[in-house]
Parts: structure tokens; sequence; C-alpha cells
């Protein structure tokens, strides 16, 4: 999730704590009962439900981003499997071998 993404998340998740706790103080600057408690109630739900609908959405949209990625990487890994063969066929006339350079020069400094 972006840097931006997740800010406005956090702000969203923080305008519903405080949509919370609006409405259970009945007032949006406590301890001063301001405005009326109806008006407190309707701005505090709409409030909250706004913030709820930025955070579902931003959150959607990250598992839907996800989502794509997933499938996106099991098509690349279905497709490196069909490209990579699983046993090599033997070259006729050809015999191949190998050595570590590393483990051989490790084997001459120490004689």
């Amino acid at each position: 999730m972006s840097r931006a993404k997740r800010v406005v998340t956090w702000a969203a998740i923080l305008v519903q704590g405080y949509a919370i706790y609006a409405l259970m103080t009945r007032s949006f600057v406590w301890p001063i009962l301001w405005p009326s408690v109806r008006t407190v109630f309707i701005v505090g739900i709409v409030v909250f439900y706004l913030a709820y609908t930025v955070m579902n959405g931003l959150l959607a949209s990250e598992l839907v981003r996800k989502t794509q990625l997933e499938s996106e990487q099991a098509a690349a890994r279905k497709i490196q499997r069909t490209l990579i063969p699983e046993k090599l066929e033997p070259l006729p006339s050809y015999e191949i071998e190998t050595t570590s350079p590393s483990a051989m020069s490790a084997a001459t400094t120490s004689t």
C-alpha cells in the first residue's frame, strides 16, 4: 500500500474514532454541549459512514491490487515451469563435469 493511501486510511480510522467519541459525549467539543444533541447525532453518523466508506474503498482497492499481483505471479510461475525442463537428456558424445574454483583454491592452499 502506498504511503498516501496508508495515511488516508489512518486518517479515516481516526475520524471514525472521533465520530464515535462525539456520539458518546453528545458534543463535538466536550465538555461544552455544542451543538444540539440531534445535530451531533446526525452529523456524527454521517461523518462516521463517510470515513468508513473512504477506508473501505482504499482497503478494497489494495485487496484488488494484491489479488492481481498474486494471479500474475501464479501465471509467471506456470510459464517458468513449462520453460525449464525437469530432467536434462544426456547429449551424445558430450560429457559434462563441474568444478568449484573456490574449493580448488582451498585445497591447494591447505597443502
